[in-house]
């Protein structure tokens, strides 16, 4: 009797499994699968990515109200969400039946505006003294190298050393976006990191130096951009914009995936641009 009814449910949960199959090789959807926690799935998926996914995991909880199934997932849903978004202080799954990305529009971001310092602003700062002379080194070789804060501050001798052609190089693993550089620097960069040592390379850095140190440095040197340590990234990458140094090399010292991510530092040459806009004038050949 045992065995007949484990057979009974065995044939029940064939049936089933066939369905299923059945409905996906032909384009049928598993209308059991449908009901499924789309929920669950997505905060599963969120804690495999990083901080950005799961920031959007809680935004979703919060706007689903704590329950949503795979089924409930549609263009309708999602757009509602990009509008949630904007007023708010995607990898889909296999078991959505139709992928809504495809048909939706693109959240229009505004543009920021990337602050730098000129050649003779990096040159003032460089000539003027610093309280704190390890932010000194640390933000002067983030304007020599581009490289980020976070990978700099992380920086040991071991990550610096000698290449087949004589130049010395920095490899290191961007914390952001995981992407291997292995780039040379000047000699001027080198200068910046000091004597060798055990360790980190720019002990005593602390982030607080951000803050009054670094503006009343700008401020001694003349400057009065809205500079933060981020500008350092941008003020390598502009003025080798204004050197003429190809696009393609400067996307590989910064480590951009897409050149387009590079291409913006073109807009920060402004002596380029200031030459261009010359070119066209109201005024006869004669008269100028």
């Amino acid at each position: 009797d045992f065995n007949a009814r484990m057979m009974k449910k065995a044939a029940i949960l064939r049936n089933q499994r066939y369905e299923a199959i059945f409905n996906e090789n032909h384009g049928f959807f598993d209308k059991n699968r449908m009901k499924g926690d789309f929920l669950a799935y997505f905060k599963e998926l969120a804690n495999k990515k990083n901080i950005k996914w799961q920031h959007v995991y809680k935004h979703f909880e919060r706007f689903v109200d704590g329950k949503c199934t795979f089924d409930e997932v549609d263009v309708d849903l999602c757009r509602k969400f990009m509008e949630y978004l904007l007023d708010a202080p995607q990898s889909i799954h296999r078991k959505i039946k139709e992928n809504p990305n495809p048909f939706l529009d693109r959240i229009e971001c505004i543009p920021t505006i990337k602050e730098h310092l000129s050649e003779d602003e990096l040159i003032r700062l460089a000539e003027t003294p610093c309280e704190e002379d390890v932010l000194r080194r640390v933000f002067l070789f983030g304007c020599l190298t581009g490289i980020r804060k976070s990978d700099i501050i992380q920086l040991t001798w071991q990550q610096v050393q000698p290449y087949t052609n004589g130049r010395m190089y920095v490899t290191t693993r961007m914390q952001k976006t995981q992407q291997i550089i292995h780039n040379p620097i000047s000699q001027e960069a080198l200068e910046l990191l000091g004597e060798h040592c055990e360790g980190l390379i720019f002990k005593g850095f602390k982030e607080k130096m951000l803050q009054g140190p670094l503006q009343r440095w700008l401020a001694a040197a003349g400057i009065t951009k809205k500079i933060t340590f981020h500008c350092s990234r941008h003020t390598m990458g502009s003025l080798h914009v204004e050197k003429g140094t190809d696009m393609a090399e400067i996307q590989a010292l910064l480590g951009h995936k897409n050149i387009t991510t590079t291409q913006i530092y073109s807009k920060l040459a402004s002596d380029q641009l200031c030459k261009v806009v010359d070119k066209i004038t109201l005024k006869r050949k004669a008269e100028q």
